[in-house]
């Protein structure tokens, strides 16, 4: 009996023929999960950090501006992408005295007890005047490594403490008007009773500069 002729050979053909159309469909492309989920982290994009006016005080004379912090985020990497956000800020509200605060979770471990203790901390800069001629970057970056600093100090003299989470970000700001020079300003009755003042009569802001004159070359007649 010749069992050749009970091959199904048709059969094999059209399933040799329907795999090789799955190949060259690209409609029917097998699917790639793992390369699916990177595409989809590629396309994430992470919101920009935004300073939001949080607190005002004395009709804004006093402001206050937080940004939130972010899981993943060293100190050092969250003051990094922020800086773009603060220092905009910064250019556009000239003639303050500024600071910056930076609060963050701080975690101690006693392995002998077994307990774990964690704790806020606040981390200060220095106070900066920011003018119409100064340079805001340098002033972010002076503010940073101050508070930077006081972290390190923090966990050096309490020894076991490390880093845990970043809370938030706090630039303070504070209107300043810095002294200058003005006009002319008559004494008052009992002031110029004394004959003791010579007050310059000018016609511009720089009277400070008109006294220092008068001082250095006086005059006999009409000083004023």
């Amino acid at each position: 009996m010749n069992l050749c002729k009970h091959v199904p050979i048709n059969v094999a053909k059209k399933v040799v023929n329907s795999t090789l159309s799955l190949f060259a469909s690209k409609d029917k492309a097998l699917p790639q999960p793992e390369y699916e989920e990177q595409q989809h982290e590629l396309e994430y994009k992470e919101p920009p950090f935004v300073l939001i006016k949080s607190n005002c005080a004395l009709k804004d004379f006093v402001k206050q501006y937080t940004i939130d912090g972010r899981h993943r985020y060293y100190p050092e990497s969250f003051l990094k992408v922020v800086k773009e956000a603060v220092t905009n800020k910064l250019q556009s509200h000239r003639q303050t005295k500024v600071k910056m605060t930076h609060q963050c979770m701080m975690k101690e471990t006693n392995m002998a007890r077994g307990e774990e203790t964690i704790v806020e901390a606040v981390f200060h800069s220095g106070v900066e005047i920011n003018l119409e001629d100064s340079n805001f970057n340098e002033m972010y970056d002076g503010m940073v490594e101050k508070v930077l600093e006081n972290l390190s100090t923090f966990q050096r003299r309490e020894s076991g403490w490390v880093f845990a989470s970043i809370v938030r970000l706090e630039i303070h700001t504070v209107s300043y008007e810095p002294l200058r020079g003005s006009s002319y300003i008559p004494l008052t009755k009992q002031l110029m009773s004394k004959k003791a003042i010579i007050n310059l009569k000018n016609e511009d802001n720089e009277c400070y500069k008109w006294a220092v004159t008068r001082a250095v070359h006086p005059v006999d007649h009409n000083a004023e």
